[in-house]
């Protein structure tokens, strides 16, 4: 029993559910049946009220389209006689100025040939005068242009000139400063070879055979000042001793002078420094005594 009465619930639930939710097709054909039931419920009278205005529309716009055809029409017509009018002035025009024309070519006619025989001499007279006065400005032209080539070859030249003399320079300072950069060193370094030098000179000389340490501190001067000498060769420092030498104020730098008979004037007779010269150039002066009479 209690299965029956869930299976006919059931059935009384579902039969509910589909009318409540009525799917949206169902709608649409129940509001088209409510629109053609409403309008069947209506009166003639409000049936032809609603038409009128739909007719009154219709009217509206037969008549205008009637005047827009009749429009044309009438400007057509209204124009030709206006256009007839134009014609037969521009006719008439025509007629006048060929009749006042007529005189006025048959006078210029008239004159050309006249003047047909002496106007060809005339027409190559500013011919020939044109050719000329083209020539003579090209011409013009021609000096102008020569001269400004001129100008600006010799311009081209002192500038290549220019370039070159300061090419050559550079590369003599560059070679200059290769040889003579290390002169501020040698100039310092003559001066430990001077002390060198007076050291051997004031070592004596009866001496050296008696006592064996001083002989060995003489010799190991000599062979500083021999190893010396050969880094100044080495590096182009050339030692000048100018004693019986003809005095050059460019190599020597006199300190005092002498009277000696047995030379002659101007010659160098005692050196207290030696001199030096750093490839031919003199780098530092012998201090020299020089003679006179």
């Amino acid at each position: 029993m209690l299965a029956k009465r869930l299976a006919q619930l059931r059935a009384m639930a579902a039969a509910h559910n589909l009318l409540t939710r009525r799917t949206p097709v169902v709608q649409e054909f129940g509001r088209i049946y409510s629109t053609k039931k409403m309008q069947n419920q209506q009166t003639p009278q409000q049936k032809q009220q609603q038409q009128q205005p739909q007719q009154q529309h219709k009217q509206e716009q037969q008549q205008q389209q009637q005047q827009e055809l009749s429009k044309p029409m009438q400007q057509q017509e209204s124009c030709k006689p206006m256009q007839q009018q134009q014609q037969q002035q521009q006719e008439s025009s025509k007629q006048q100025q060929q009749e006042s024309s007529k005189p006025m070519q048959q006078e210029l006619s008239q004159q050309q040939e006249l003047s047909s025989e002496p106007t060809s001499s005339h027409d190559d007279e500013p011919k020939s005068g044109t050719s000329m006065s083209e020539i003579d400005w090209l011409a013009h032209e021609l000096a102008s242009m020569k001269l400004e080539h001129k100008t600006l070859l010799d311009k081209y030249k002192r500038a290549l000139a220019d370039g070159e003399n300061l090419r050559r320079r550079l590369n003599r300072q560059i070679d200059e400063a290769k040889l003579f950069g290390i002169q501020g060193f040698c100039k310092d370094l003559i001066e430990v070879a001077d002390v060198l030098g007076h050291a051997t000179r004031s070592v004596p000389k009866d001496k050296l055979s008696t006592n064996a340490e001083l002989k060995s501190l003489y010799e190991g001067l000599n062979l500083t000042c021999a190893s010396l000498q050969q880094v100044f060769k080495r590096h182009g420092i050339e030692i000048l001793d100018p004693i019986n030498q003809k005095f050059d104020p460019n190599l020597h730098e006199a300190l005092f002078q002498t009277v000696d008979s047995s030379v002659d004037a101007n010659t160098v007779v005692q050196v207290n420094k030696l001199g030096y010269k750093l490839h031919k150039r003199c780098i530092r002066p012998a201090l020299v005594g020089v003679s006179k009479r």
